[in-house]
């Protein structure tokens, strides 16, 4: 096991301008065409765009201003040991047994740091 870390913009921004988006698309096209559907349809279309466009320019924006840093912060992308790149990422509070006893050996708890 080793750690990976990379410099990446929080997607909050995204998500909250996404929602309104689509709300407003949403109500505009179904009242426009007088149906609830389109109007649910053209809504998701609008927030998924908009939450895309916002995230990837996002992390591009970081990438390119903060690029010292990025290089500062950035982990290993392979194994120490055997410079592998097939990892596998883990998800919060995620148990791995002993492979011998089979009870938990190791717990991951996942920590940000700003």
């Amino acid at each position: 096991m080793f750690n990976t870390r990379t410099l990446m913009c929080p997607p909050a921004v995204g998500c909250n301008v996404g929602c309104l988006a689509g709300l407003l698309t949403g109500v505009g096209v179904g009242l426009w065409l007088q149906s609830v559907w389109l109007g649910l349809g053209a809504g998701y279309g609008a927030m998924l765009g908009v939450w895309v466009v916002v995230s990837w320019g996002g992390r591009v924006y970081t990438r390119v201003r903060f690029r010292e840093r990025a290089k500062l912060v950035n982990g290993p992308t392979t194994c120490p040991n055997c410079k592998a790149n097939d990892f596998v990422n883990v998800g919060r509070g995620e148990v791995f047994p002993c492979l011998k006893c089979g009870r938990t050996a190791v717990r991951i708890e996942m920590v940000g740091k700003s």
